[in-house]
């Protein structure tokens, strides 16, 4: 392994143990120290579940750290009891006092408002440094058909509805999108169904300064099963690399230009610009560029017209030849650096965290169980975002705080909300609920959610270990990507 690789992986395991497990931390601490404030006793402080591994006492209290990182608790008795997950509490615990109601709400939501606040303080440094956010809606490129098999293609449904290179998305299903990744979560998310069983996604677009509505019958991806269109984001052409003795580089197009337009017409994709050549042929081509400006002080970039004109060519020998110009090409998707504020952040979380809910309780759509990240699957999406830079993984880290915050406040037994539903009922009814039954519940309900997380994570070391590394996700645009010659 090469130091470069350890370096790598040395850094993502860092970003991990300070946001995925801080995360938990954080999450358990607010229960502490509350516990610490309302005079609670606390027996353990355990980050993940199961036997101990390791940790001290303090004060009568074991810090530990347990085998499964699926989580943490702080054993609290006079909370809930929890024999089903933490084991036999002491005899001396056995008769404690019964704590307040109010400390019971207070205890129990601690730890959900202590990962807003995480939340809030991630959003602070991002709302200072900027956040980058791809603004593409526009569709940069669109084939006839899209291969879902080796070999076996179908009829691409956006172009089959009518989408063109160019169309610009302002809608989908009725919700406005800004970005192509909220183009893609709304496609994917979507329960849209036709009464004869088809999938239906609402595309609302504007062509030629016309609003139009196109209906599209969405096809699962053949890897993910996730609902997908046939469309890809309006992105920079960008000049990879130019062959010598061909009419790129006797022009002087360089490397590291952008393509802005082909005879008047605009260039949305390093695709389009290959189709546009294919189609014109042999005719000249007026190239408008952007080009990087070596002068320091002035624009970043300058504005080129070239003329080249296309000469036949093949890639090897077996192949038919076409109308080429000799250059390499990648794409780029096109970012902005903004600064949001953390409650505009926030909200964002907590809109896409409604409709992932909302689609999963939906019968009608695509999204499933496992299609949901667990530790495995986080952990997986904070090492390769580390990559990126610290602050895209804090942007991570800001949504796993409102999400743990939103998932711990459910009014579930052995969550948060359920603990503050056991205490709410009780003191609707004025009765303690009898701790054999409480015991009961909670456990069957741990039993429930440790399955859950294994299943999650089954799937999660599917995705990252077995199948395609590469997600479905918008994200991916962000990468410079080597396109065939023209």
């Amino acid at each position: 392994m090469t130091l470069d690789k350890i370096l790598e992986y040395s850094w993502a395991a860092l970003m991990i143990i300070l946001f995925f497990g801080g995360s938990i931390f954080i999450h358990e601490l607010g229960h502490f120290l509350a516990a610490k404030w309302r005079g609670l006793v606390i027996e353990r402080f355990s980050i993940g579940f199961g036997p101990r591994l390791f940790g001290w006492t303090r004060n009568g209290i074991d810090y530990r750290v347990s085998l499964l990182p699926l989580g943490g608790y702080v054993a609290l008795p006079q909370l809930a009891d929890m024999r089903g997950i933490e084991g036999e509490t002491s005899l001396e615990n056995a008769s404690m006092e019964p704590i307040s109601y109010t400390s019971k709400v207070i205890v129990a939501v601690a730890g959900a408002v202590f990962n807003v606040l995480f939340a809030l303080v991630l959003g602070l440094i991002l709302w200072k440094t900027g956040v980058e956010r791809e603004y593409a809606t526009t569709i940069g490129a669109i084939s006839e058909s899209v291969e879902i098999e080796e070999g076996h293609f179908v009829d691409n449904p956006a172009f089959k509805a009518g989408l063109k290179v160019g169309d610009e998305i302002i809608s989908i299903d009725g919700q406005p999108v800004g970005s192509f990744e909220d183009i893609f979560i709304n496609v994917v998310l979507g329960s849209g169904m036709s009464d004869d069983g088809k999938r239906v996604t609402k595309v609302e677009y504007i062509r030629n300064s016309e609003t139009s509505v196109a209906i599209v019958h969405p096809i699962l991806h053949p890897e993910h099963q996730m609902r997908m269109i046939g469309i890809q984001p309006n992105m920079d052409t960008i000049i990879a690399a130019v062959s010598d003795s061909f009419p790129a580089k006797e022009s002087g197009l360089q490397f590291g230009d952008i393509v802005k337009q082909v005879n008047g017409i605009t260039v949305f994709s390093s695709q389009h610009f290959t189709s546009i050549i294919k189609e014109l042929g042999n005719d000249e081509l007026e190239l408008k560029i952007a080009r990087i400006n070596p002068n320091p002080v002035g624009p970043e970039y300058t504005e080129e017209t070239i003329s080249i004109t296309p000469v036949l060519s093949k890639l090897n020998t077996s192949e038919d030849q076409f109308y080429a110009i000799g250059a390499s090409l990648a794409s780029r998707i096109q970012t902005q650096n903004i600064h949001i504020n953390p409650i505009g952040l926030s909200k964002d979380v907590i809109d896409k965290t409604y409709k992932t809910i909302k689609s999963l309780l939906n019968s009608n759509s695509d999204a499933k169980m496992k299609d949901m990240s667990g530790p495995v699957g986080i952990a997986n999406i904070i090492a390769k975002t580390s990559t990126v830079g610290i602050v895209r993984v804090m942007e991570i880290a800001l949504m796993i705080n409102i999400s743990l915050a939103i998932f711990n406040l459910l009014p579930i037994p052995v969550l948060d909300g359920g603990h503050i539903a056991f205490a709410t009922i009780a003191k609707i009814t004025g009765k303690p609920i009898p701790p054999n039954f409480a015991a009961a519940i909670q456990g069957s309900f741990m039993l429930l959610l440790f399955s859950f997380m294994i299943y999650v994570t089954w799937h999660d070391i599917g995705r990252t270990f077995v199948k395609d590394k590469t997600e479905p996700r918008p994200a991916v645009y962000l990468i410079k990507v080597e396109e065939p010659p023209v």
